[in-house]
């Protein structure tokens, strides 16, 4: 993660978890991640968590960009892409939902006016399906 740590997808089990994959010089990114943040907000922190993979980015620039941004998002590096490869990942902005029994619910790639609002649709049915 961007300022130490790992997040580990195994130790989430239980919670809803977004993956966002990303980089600061992706224009639909920079659109998306800010609406996919605030919808989020909507959601028991608990229960919900976001972490931005950001795409062969180095942590510095990252950060800085972060900082500039006020962006407070749980960041993970993905230097050599090698999680984005694990998820299939082609094109960004690229949104993985995933359920509290750790599989794959929604798969969102690029750019959409109702992108954020299908992710927490799709958070909240299964926080309702886990009985949360």
């Amino acid at each position: 993660l961007a300022g130490g740590g790992t997040f580990r997808l195994g130790e989430a089990r239980g919670r809803v978890v977004v993956l966002d994959f990303w980089a600061s010089w992706c224009g639909p990114c920079l659109k998306a991640l800010p609406e996919l943040m605030a919808a989020l907000k909507e959601l028991p922190s608990d229960q919900v968590r976001l972490v931005g993979v950001n795409q062969a980015e180095p942590e510095a620039q990252v950060t800085a960009f972060l900082q500039t941004r006020r962006w407070e998002l749980v960041t993970a590096l993905d230097a050599e892409q090698a999680v984005a490869r694990q998820f299939g990942v082609e094109g960004i902005p690229h949104t993985v939902v995933i359920g509290p029994d750790g599989k794959v619910a929604l798969v969102k790639t690029g750019y959409s006016a109702t992108a954020a609002r299908e992710v927490v649709e799709k958070a909240r049915e299964l926080l309702r399906a886990a009985g949360k």
